[in-house]
């Protein structure tokens, strides 16, 4: 897991700031990926429990929120192997870029910091996605955000 960032022989204050950013990119990622699971989650909750009679269970939503993560990190996997792609085709390339996803030999550490980073957040998702308490806990989240919502329209209703 990460590691609090230390100084060692040899590494420069740039080093030390790159180590940072990639775990807050990272961070940023996986917190962004858990919003989106609990919407996932929220909104399939609402439709299922609207449309039948039954009473929630949170073992009926883990299946949901097992796939919602591994969605993800399929497509952190499959950011990761694009930016491997553009990598090697920016490090031919030595003029100037046309444009913003133009990458150029100078690009190359950045895409290969970026490849690193998608790559590392589709690993925590598929060990998220394979922990029952980290399940557990994005359905209850779900499920407090779908009562939120069902209540706040039942209380605006009722307030005509």
């Amino acid at each position: 897991m990460a590691r609090i960032w230390k100084s060692r022989e040899g590494e420069s204050p740039n080093d030390a700031a790159r180590v940072a950013k990639t775990k807050d990119v990272v961070a940023e990622g996986l917190y962004i990926a858990a919003a989106a699971t609990r919407l996932t989650l929220k909104n399939r909750m609402l439709v299922a429990l609207i449309s039948s009679d039954a009473d929630f269970d949170v073992e009926l939503f883990l299946p949901d929120a097992q796939e919602a993560l591994l969605a993800l990190a399929r497509e952190a996997e499959a950011d990761g192997k694009r930016a491997e792609r553009e990598r090697k085709r920016a490090s031919r390339r030595f003029s100037l870029s046309d444009g913003t996803h133009d990458y150029r030999s100078r690009d190359v550490k950045n895409l290969r910091r970026r490849r690193k980073q998608s790559l590392r957040i589709a690993e925590e998702l598929q060990q998220r996605a394979a922990d029952e308490a980290t399940l557990r806990e994005l359905v209850e989240a779900a499920r407090e955000a779908a009562w939120s919502e069902v209540s706040r329209n039942i209380d605006r209703r009722l307030r005509i």
